[in-house]
């Protein structure tokens, strides 16, 4: 038989027991007995603390800690880390990076997280009954990605025209996106007149989970072909007048002059 003071039973596994003095008498069958006597200590206290991430990006952080006791003893301590999660107050059951089993600064890189979003961790230490402390929570924004867009070249128009649709390269969707999801076009520096003109981002926009990384290019207005028109018939003789306005056109709209070969009309 087997009995606990001041507590625990008297069963081979005594249960309920707190920090203190025991004793424990077992007696057999023939009525022999021993008995002894042991204390159980509180487990180790663990202070914990959750420090500012660093090296954030679109898709990682690296996160810190401390794990400290008063009494510098980790012979309780079983393992240390990281949680953490899209909600506050995350716990072990949620996400979670193992650090190892010591006291001191412990370290962590998040990684596959999304771009423009809040995360929440808190560091952690658990002890060898399973007991899990855990530190102060932060929450952080992972960075927004990065989409390339490099404005196509040779983009060009002849003078008096409609500009064309400016074309232009995407790099950098993430999570699957696609060029779906851009919307806008761009434009260019203000101006008809023939001459080079530099292209601007314009109305493009991909959504608040990216930032545009914009590469420029030259959009030229060359001279366009003039063309005269002049239908007139011009009659002169002794019975027509003696002076005629001239009626040509330009395409272009600038004044046109005349020259007469025949100085005896002019």
């Amino acid at each position: 038989t087997y009995l606990w003071s001041p507590k625990g039973g008297n069963e081979a596994t005594a249960s309920g027991l707190t920090a203190g003095m025991y004793t424990v008498t077992v007696t057999d069958s023939n009525s022999c007995s021993v008995t002894k006597t042991f204390q159980i200590e509180e487990p180790t206290s663990f202070t914990v603390n959750t420090l500012p991430v660093s090296n954030l990006i679109a898709s990682g952080a690296v996160i810190s800690g401390i794990i400290s006791s008063e009494s510098n003893d980790k012979k309780c301590l079983t393992e240390t880390g990281f949680v953490y999660s899209l909600k506050s107050n995350p716990l072990v059951t949620d996400n979670k990076i193992i650090t190892g089993s010591s006291l001191g600064s412990v370290t962590a890189t998040l990684n596959n997280l999304k771009g423009n979003t809040t995360y929440y961790a808190k560091a952690y230490a658990i002890n060898g009954n399973g007991f899990v402390a855990y530190g102060n929570e932060i929450n952080f924004t992972t960075d927004k990605y990065t989409l390339y867009i490099t404005a196509s070249a040779e983009h060009k128009k002849v003078f008096g025209t409609a500009d064309p649709v400016f074309e232009y390269t995407v790099s950098g969707l993430a999570n699957g996106d696609t060029n779906a999801i851009i919307t806008g076009n761009l434009s260019r520096d203000a101006g008809e007149n023939v001459g080079k003109y530099t292209i601007q981002t314009g109305t493009i926009n991909a959504g608040s989970d990216y930032r545009i990384v914009f590469e420029s290019a030259v959009f030229e207005i060359t001279k366009a072909d003039q063309v005269i028109t002049w239908n007139q018939n011009l009659d002169f003789g002794c019975e027509t007048e003696n002076k005629t306005i001239l009626n040509a056109a330009s395409n272009s709209e600038l004044p046109i002059t005349y020259s007469v070969a025949n100085t005896n009309i002019a």
